[in-house]
């Protein structure tokens, strides 16, 4: 589901209001659903079309875009392998097509779990945009508050 990031918009509030009025909208419309099912379509390729289908969904139905945010609600228990608690995952979804920027959010165990991956030509001061996401939930706690 693409969503247009109000990144130019000074005040907080009206950015959070932004995002959730345009992202509502586009839930309402399904449109999520139309990505969901590009995915379990192209899952089913030979790895030749894969590639072209890559393409297709990352620079042609994606335009001009440049980051890219997944976020996946995991389990709230822990899990478990041989025996032993799984204290956290790091999530990761590699760059695709000079995409430029990933971010990946997945929750486990209530805590938010952050991974970032970048085309290092295209973001290369990826430390920077790392230290700005704390800054923005510090930014985001403060103003719930």
């Amino acid at each position: 589901m693409m969503v247009e990031l109000p990144v130019a918009e000074p005040d907080l509030r009206r950015r959070v209001d932004r995002i959730i009025e345009t992202s509502s909208r586009q839930k309402e419309q399904n449109i999520a659903e139309g990505a969901n099912m590009w995915a379990r379509v192209t899952s089913l390729l030979p790895a030749t079309l894969l590639r072209a289908s890559s393409w297709l969904q990352f620079r042609g139905l994606m335009g001009n875009s440049n980051l890219l945010v997944s976020n996946v609600r995991g389990p709230s228990e822990p899990f478990y392998c041989f025996g032993a608690k799984v204290h956290a995952f790091h999530p990761y979804f590699g760059v695709q097509d000079g995409l430029g920027l990933n971010v990946v959010l997945f929750s486990y165990g209530g805590d938010l779990l952050i991974g970032i991956a970048a085309d290092p030509h295209l973001v290369p001061a990826l430390d920077s945009f790392a230290e700005g996401i704390v800054k923005s939930f510090g930014e985001l706690a403060t103003a719930i508050v």
